[in-house]
């Protein structure tokens, strides 16, 4: 069973698994740790941070946050995460391409969503949906 996500937008409530899995996502990407001081918030900014010239490890944490939101927001429900943190240039090792993939499995059916995230000195600087 599936946890409903609400938004800011006209559309209220978001219902439908696609919807949902791509609202966790966004907003986990475009989320700043200091948005509530009531809950710990998950942010990308802020991981990115943390893990400044370390990519190898900002992949494994990133995949590690994603698999918790995925979880999190689709209990019961098969939950596939995938996380790729690509250093764009060897000269520029803080410019980073980050790719978010997650596949949910609603009774045999596949949901995907997948986003790409340009960054540069932990700055997110592009950010768009990847089609699947």
């Amino acid at each position: 069973m599936s946890t409903s996500i609400p938004t800011l937008s006209s559309i209220g409530w978001v219902g439908t698994p696609k919807e949902k899995a791509d609202y966790a996502l966004s907003y986990f990407i475009t989320n700043n740790k200091s948005s509530s001081v009531l809950f710990e918030t998950q942010s990308l900014q802020y991981t990115l941070k943390q893990f400044a010239n370390k990519p190898v490890e900002l992949e494994g944490e990133l995949r590690t946050i994603l698999e918790r939101i995925m979880t999190a927001t689709f209990k019961g429900d098969k939950v596939a995460t995938q996380v790729y943190v690509d250093v764009k240039d060897v000269n520029k090792p803080r410019e980073l391409s980050i790719r978010f993939l997650c596949t949910i499995t609603i009774r045999g059916v596949d949901y995907n969503v997948g986003k790409l995230v340009e960054s540069i000195d932990s700055k997110i600087v592009a950010f768009n949906t990847i089609n699947s």
